[in-house]
């Protein structure tokens, strides 16, 4: 009995190396805790090792306190809504083919199937960051390295979610007292669009953030209220 074990033991893989795991979870905390503010987010896709990044989604983030609202364009059309007015959601695909949705709270990356890190078309990291401590758990494997980088002055963290993100690189600065995420890279190891056909081994996708202080935000930017004329399929609990 004791000589398999030894064996076991001896053949196990060295743990990763988390040796950046405060850093991560203080980013995630503090994206978690910002308030009052515009993130102003744009991504690109390259597709050879050597190409340019192509225009994929812009986004706007707009937080007051619990409240929020996600606008996302893409560059090839379409786009999504998400607001939360601090006791319900709305979820608005902008497709005439789907109604906007009304339900209860759920965390960002939930609202929609496209935000999740394996839906992928509207997804971000950051959409995991903004719920703290809860979308660190619910992102980062426990058997992920958690390692510091550097690239061209920038301080940051790598870590790796496989069959989703891939291999991720968080680079962050501090803006106004906190520490908040200013470039996300990520191999994409998860969804690629049907159209795509079979996905670069070379693809990388790039998230450049702009944070905008705001002071007070009105309370009309955060109404959960569908455009007229949309339809809207209520999946509210019913009390």
């Amino acid at each position: 009995m004791i000589l398999p074990l030894v064996f076991a033991l001896l053949l196990a893989p060295p743990p990763p190396d988390r040796s950046a795991e405060k850093s991560l979870r203080d980013l995630f905390d503090a994206v978690s805790s910002a308030r009052n503010y515009e993130l102003q987010m744009a991504n690109g896709e390259r597709i050879a090792k050597d190409g340019p990044f192509y225009a994929g989604e812009s986004v706007t983030l707009t937080r007051k306190e619990a409240e929020y609202r996600l606008d996302t364009e893409s560059y090839w059309g379409g786009g999504l809504i998400v607001v939360f007015d601090g006791k319900q959601m709305l979820i608005d695909p902008l497709d005439d083919s789907q109604p906007a949705v009304l339900r209860d709270p759920c965390k960002l990356f939930d609202a929609h199937g496209s935000l999740a890190a394996r839906g992928g078309w509207h997804t971000s990291p950051l959409y995991y960051m903004i719920e703290g401590k809860a979308g660190f758990d619910a992102l980062v494997p426990a058997t992920s390295p958690i390692t510091a980088i550097k690239r061209d002055g920038m301080d940051g963290v790598h870590f790796e979610v496989p069959s989703s993100y891939g291999k991720v690189d968080c680079f962050y600065k501090s803006i106004n007292g906190k520490t908040l995420p200013i470039l996300i890279e990520y191999t994409n190891e998860g969804y690629t669009p049907p159209w795509m056909g079979e996905r670069s081994p070379d693809d990388l996708q790039r998230w450049n953030l702009k944070w905008v202080e705001t002071g007070d935000l009105p309370a009309e930017l955060f109404l959960t209220q569908p455009a007229k004329g949309v339809p809207v399929s209520d999946q509210r609990t019913k009390k």
